[in-house]
C-alpha cells in the first residue's frame, strides 16, 4: 500500500503503473470524491470517479486507487481479497462495502443500528469524543479540555469583519487571482515593508491557502457569512521571508508557479500575489508563458516593466526585493527560482 499527497489524482493514476508489487494507492492532497453509485452524497457534491479507481502496476497486477473529499466530510472503505499469488481479485470487489461513507449524523446511525451508542463508554468513539471534548469524570461531567473547547475558545477571537465572501476555495486559489489571496499577498507585503521599505512584490502559491472565510448558503444563492476562521484559512502559518532576486529570477519565479496551469488542474503553486502585476498565456508551453509582468508602486502606477509582448525588458540582472513565504524561499511546491536566481 502506497500512501501519497500528489495533490492531483491525475498523478497518482500516472504513477500506478510505474509501481512494482503495489497493490493501493491511498492517494491525497487532490479531494476528488471518489464514490460508487449506491453510496450517499453530500448535498451539491458529486463524485469524481468510481471507489475504487482500477488500475494496474508495473508487473500487470491489479492496482486499486481511493480517494476521498477532504475536512473528515466522508470516510473512504475499502476491502478487498487476494488469490494464491497476492493478486487482488477484482471480482470480489463488492460496491455496498467499498466506497465513500458520509459523516453525516444520519449516516453513523444508520452503520450502528438503532439504540447503539457509538460513542459508548470504553468504545473506539469514546476515545475520539474524549480528544474532541475532554475526558468525563465519573459523573460525566468533562474533567479535562479537548480540542473541541480550544477551537471553540478561538472562534471568539474576532480580528477584524467582513462584508463580502473571502474566495479561499481550492478550485479557486488555485486556478485563479482571488480577493483572499490579494488580501493575504498585500498584507505579507505590508509586514515585509515594515523590515524593510525596498520590497516591492510579495507572491504566496495559492496551495497555502487552506479554506474560503466565510460560506455561501446555495438556497437563493445568499451569502452567509459566520465567524472568519483565518487559522483554518491559514494553517500552515509560514514564516516570511525577504528575498533579493534578479529581474530575471522574478520571471523565472513567476513561469515556475504558472506551469502547472492546465483544465482540470489545481496546482498548488499558483501564484496570488501583490505588488506586481502579470498577464499569461496558457496556450503558450509551459515556462514561456509570461506575457506582461510590472511591478506596481503603492499607488498602483507601473514603477518597472519585466516583460512586454512575452519579451524580457532591461537588465536581466537588476535586483527585486520579494516577500514570500520561507516554504517558497527555500524550493517548495516547485520554486526553485527563489533559490537559483538571487541578487
Amino acid at each position: 500500500i502506497v500512501s501519497s499527497h500528489l495533490q492531483q489524482l491525475e498523478l497518482e493514476q500516472q504513477l500506478a503503473p510505474l509501481l512494482e508489487h503495489v497493490d493501493v494507492i491511498v492517494a491525497g492532497g487532490s479531494h476528488t470524491l471518489l464514490a460508487d453509485s449506491n453510496d450517499t452524497l453530500r448535498d451539491g457534491d458529486t463524485a469524481g470517479g468510481t471507489y475504487p479507481i482500477v488500475s494496474q502496476n508495473k508487473n500487470g497486477d491489479p492496482l486499486l486507487i481511493v480517494n476521498t473529499d477532504n475536512e473528515f466530510s466522508y470516510v473512504g472503505r475499502l476491502v478487498v481479497e487476494f488469490d494464491a499469488d497476492g493478486r487482488i481479485v477484482l471480482d470480489k470487489l463488492d460496491n455496498t462495502i467499498n466506497g465513500a461513507y458520509v459523516t453525516t449524523d444520519e449516516k453513523v446511525a444508520e452503520l450502528w443500528g438503532e439504540g447503539n451508542d457509538p460513542f459508548a463508554a470504553g468504545s473506539k468513539g469514546d476515545l475520539v469524543d474524549q480528544i474532541i471534548w475532554g475526558a468525563k469524570g465519573e459523573n460525566g461531567e468533562r474533567v479535562s479540555k479537548g480540542i473541541g473547547t480550544v477551537i471553540q475558545e478561538q472562534d471568539g477571537n474576532i480580528f477584524g469583519r467582513t462584508d463580502v465572501f473571502l474566495e479561499g476555495r481550492r478550485s479557486a486559489v488555485r486556478t485563479e487571482e482571488t480577493n483572499l489571496g490579494n488580501l493575504t499577498a498585500d498584507a505579507n507585503l505590508a509586514e515585509a515593508r515594515k523590515v524593510d521599505t525596498g520590497v516591492l512584490v510579495s507572491i504566496k502559491n495559492g496551495g497555502g491557502i487552506r479554506d474560503a472565510i466565510g460560506f455561501i448558503n446555495a438556497v437563493g444563492g445568499e451569502a452567509v457569512l459566520p465567524p472568519p476562521d483565518i487559522v483554518n484559512s491559514l494553517r500552515f502559518n509560514n514564516d516570511l521571508a525577504i528575498v533579493t532576486l534578479t529581474a530575471e529570477g522574478l520571471v523565472a519565479v513567476f513561469e515556475q508557479g504558472l506551469s502547472g496551469v492546465r483544465p482540470g488542474a489545481t496546482p498548488g503553486s499558483f501564484p496570488q500575489i501583490g505588488g506586481v502585476r502579470v498577464v499569461y498565456d496558457t496556450e503558450l508551453p509551459a515556462r514561456s508563458r509570461v506575457v506582461s509582468l510590472e511591478v506596481l508602486g503603492e499607488d498602483g502606477n507601473v514603477v518597472d516593466t519585466l516583460v512586454s509582448g512575452g519579451v524580457f525588458q532591461g537588465d536581466a540582472d537588476r535586483a527585486i526585493k520579494a516577500g514570500t513565504l520561507t516554504y517558497l524561499a527555500n524550493g517548495g511546491d516547485g520554486y526553485t527560482a527563489f533559490t537559483n536566481h538571487r541578487g
